[in-house]
């Protein structure tokens, strides 16, 4: 946990390199709040999602395990009514993120392919991602007509 604390706030500070924003960091125990110049911003570190996310605002840090991920997929419908709250899924041993605002996702993503699409973004940061199978055949911008050719 203190390794994911740790890299939170290396991200926070990373994060406003140019814009320099940030006024002031407070952590206590695994919840660092950030004051900016026009916001202020907490940021929930919790290693592994539980229900008590979902009386959160906020972000939420969390690892990117199976466990996650599938609690992700499990309780979507409750999570994506949360309007401010976004979630952080961190792979620390490869340094890579994903990051989520449920509500927002779950108002322009399509329905029947929400769940691939989080997995994709899941894969990625595991670094195990493959591309998924194409049933269809992707039109072309331009038809080749070699009619036209002569």
């Amino acid at each position: 946990m203190k390794e994911l604390i740790e890299w939170t706030e290396t991200y926070i500070k990373h994060k406003d390199l140019t814009l320099k924003k940030i006024k002031s960091i407070d952590k206590k125990e695994n919840v660092i709040t950030v004051k900016y110049l026009d916001k202020e911003q907490t940021y929930h570190v919790i290693a592994y999602l539980n229900e008590e996310i979902l009386k959160k605002e906020g972000i939420i840090v969390c690892l990117n395990t199976e466990d996650n991920f599938s609690f992700l997929i499990k309780k979507w419908t409750e999570i994506s009514k949360i309007k401010n709250l976004s979630i952080l899924f961190v792979n620390l041993n490869r340094n890579e993120k994903w990051f989520i605002n449920p509500y927002i996702h779950n108002m322009i993503a399509d329905p029947a392919s929400i769940v691939q699409g989080l997995k994709a973004m899941f894969d990625t940061t595991n670094g195990t991602f493959t591309e998924p199978k194409k049933e269809k055949k992707k039109p072309e911008l331009f038809e080749n007509n070699d009619e036209d050719e002569e």
